[in-house]
């Protein structure tokens, strides 16, 4: 769902938005064929079980192939944006180490929200980080995992502190933010819930924040 609105946001025709959707539910299905125990572990996983878990891109794409049979329901841009999802520009990536221009800009899409989703998701190995953090995070691999200004449009898109974000403002009050501000993207609108001592605000107020 996410990929399609980012998608839809990039302004791309019905068709991309609708390829882009069915990518984004079958990416993981390889999954199926790699052992639950490497999927539900709770510590880290070694070389060799990483290695059999990157196997589930060829996997995804096989099961695709038998499912298809030639009637061209699942189109080239879903399997070409399933193929590269896990493809970074700096070459380290995988199944095929692409970089830069041999990632298609789907599959980089699909990369970087896979990356997002992943970092906001609680695992059986960690908890999901607030979305403010993952974009930090995601931000520190401008032009070296993820093209600069792909980031650029996820942070328009998601917002710097996107609508639930709960906020901490320099008057000590915690609010929660409501509406995203299209000009100024730091300054929100946001509903004030604690007052500065941190006690309840039993008549929330809203404020536009520029």
């Amino acid at each position: 769902i996410m990929l399609m609105a980012f998608a839809s946001f990039m302004s791309m025709q019905k068709k991309q938005v609708k390829d882009l959707g069915l990518a984004g539910l079958l990416q993981d299905i390889g999954k199926a064929k790699i052992p639950s125990a490497i999927l539900n572990k709770e510590e880290a996983i070694t070389k060799e079980e990483f290695e059999l878990l990157k196997q589930h891109v060829d996997h995804a794409l096989e099961l695709l192939e038998i499912a298809d049979k030639g009637s061209g329901s699942i189109t080239g841009t879903v399997i070409l944006t399933i193929s590269q999802h896990h493809e970074r520009i700096d070459g380290s990536g995988y199944p095929y180490e692409l970089s830069e221009k041999q990632i298609s800009l789907t599959g980089q899409m699909a990369g970087l929200i896979d990356t997002y989703c992943a970092l906001t998701t609680n695992k059986v190995y960690a908890k999901g980080v607030y979305n403010q953090n993952a974009l930090e995070t995601i931000h520190a691999l401008r032009d070296i995992k993820f093209k600069g200004v792909l980031i650029d449009q996820l942070v328009q898109f998601l917002g710097i502190y996107p609508v639930t974000t709960l906020v901490e403002l320099n008057t000590g009050e915690v609010a929660v933010v409501i509406q995203q501000n299209s000009v100024r993207r730091m300054l929100p609108r946001v509903m004030i819930l604690l007052n500065p001592d941190k006690t309840k605000n039993e008549y929330p107020a809203t404020i536009d924040l520029i």
